[in-house]
């Protein structure tokens, strides 16, 4: 039997909530590169670490620099908690959509060791991360719907982990290498329950999406640091190569969209592909200069390569992009060293067309560190916010704003 023109509103309005429940997603999300600082001197930094790396951290930032490590090194640090806000604005009915989102979890270890034929070391990290739900009830949000109940919840981890070399060719020239096993984890599960006011029918729309693919991310670096000047120059190179990947979704629903009717709630539909991502090539350069034995400031520069669209993992064509970032670092005693900096995240979305938000993010940084004989403790917070566009559903679009920030805590150890 058809449905009312009320009716068809209504189910269509429920479309666009459903589209609206899927389309946030956190810091940790396809549309930036640029999202995650890893260890706790680099994140007070902004991430502009690439001419400097002469810590654990290095083993991911550049492998070249860890010739420079005063001694044996070993790193930890945690991104202590971490919360995003997403506001569509006029989204629905003039009615602005919030969504929040947290996330607790470490993102890096790392220990270095000298040895005679070079400095070697071994590190864990998560570039990408994030945990977010929703679990919300509206009672009358329109005169068509008595009651409209959103239950989402979507997990998105990248692991990296793996060796690392780094040698020296000349006084002022090292180079490196670190080969880091890939794995990335995707799960999103989206149910949506809606209530008809007139007749009291409920439309149900239930989504699953996996994925899970493994590849390597080789990282080659070089620094090249003269002995009697002030500066260093460091240059590396990287993409991640998948070698095995799937993807799985369901779906399934109570109403026949084609005709317009409910029908009875069968199996989902089912649909596996095992298709290989494609990641952009990545060129970092960076350039530290060193005023005095007190004072330090660096930047960096980012290129990401375009990569085309992939069915069904990416369903749009990634743009070539380029961030900075610019940090410096200044002990105000030998026991205490205070850091800052500034960065971007540009969006690798061509436009709305392709995809579903197009939002330009830049960050702040800050952190303090205090040191003893052999460990130090790093507190500190980064800031990353942007206004752009979002179009949710058909060709309409809303302002999006993001704000995003993360109270971080790192710990080393020198032996």
């Amino acid at each position: 039997m058809g449905l009312s023109g009320k009716k068809v509103n209504t189910i269509l309005l429920a479309i666009c909530f459903a589209c609206l429940a899927s389309a946030g997603t956190s810091r940790a999300d396809e549309y930036h590169y640029n999202t995650t600082a890893i260890g706790e001197r680099p994140t007070g930094m902004a991430g502009a670490y690439t001419a400097i790396s002469d810590d654990a951290s290095g083993l991911y930032y550049n492998p070249a620099g860890i010739v420079y490590s005063p001694g044996s090194n070993l790193s930890a640090s945690v991104n202590s908690y971490s919360t995003l806000t997403k506001k569509y604005q006029n989204a629905i009915g003039g009615y602005d959509y919030v969504r929040k989102s947290e996330n607790l979890q470490p993102n890096f270890f790392g220990v270095i060791q000298h040895t005679p034929f070079g400095t070697v070391g071994f590190s864990y990290a998560i570039p990408d991360t994030m945990m977010e739900g929703q679990d919300q009830t509206l009672i009358n949000p329109n005169s068509s719907i008595s009651s409209y109940t959103i239950n989402f919840n979507k997990e998105y981890n990248v692991y990296n982990l793996g060796p690392s070399i780094g040698v020296e060719l000349t006084n002022d020239l090292k180079i490196g290498a670190t080969l880091y096993f890939h794995y990335r984890r995707q799960k999103t599960t989206n149910n949506i329950m809606q209530t008809l006011a007139s007749s009291g029918q409920v439309v149900l729309t239930n989504s699953l999406y996996k994925l899970e693919e493994t590849g390597f991310r080789p990282i080659l670096g070089v620094l090249w640091s003269p002995e009697s000047a002030k500066y260093s120059v460091g240059f590396t190179l990287s993409q991640t190569m998948v070698y095995d990947s799937a993807q799985y979704s369901q779906s399934a629903t109570n109403f026949n969209f084609t005709t317009q009717s409910f029908v009875s709630l069968t199996s989902p539909s089912v649909t596996r592909t095992a298709v290989l991502p494609q990641y952009p090539v990545v060129a970092k350069l960076g350039v530290a200069y060193f005023p005095s034995n007190a004072l330090l400031v660096s930047a960096d520069i980012t290129y990401n390569s375009a990569v085309s669209a992939d069915t069904a993992v990416y369903t749009w064509d990634r743009t070539a992009v380029t961030n900075f970032a610019i940090g410096a670092e200044y002990y105000l005693r030998p026991t205490l060293a205070l850091r800052a900096g500034v960065n971007s995240d540009i969006s690798n979305a061509p436009n709305l067309s392709q995809a579903n938000e197009k939002v330009d993010l830049y960050g702040l940084s800050f952190s303090g560190t205090w040191f003893s004989k052999s460990t130090s403790l790093t507190l500190g917070m980064t800031d990353s916010f942007g206004t752009g566009t979002a179009s949710i559903v058909g060709s309409s679009t809303q302002p999006l704003s993001v704000q995003a920030m993360t109270v971080f805590m790192g710990t080393s150890y020198s032996y």
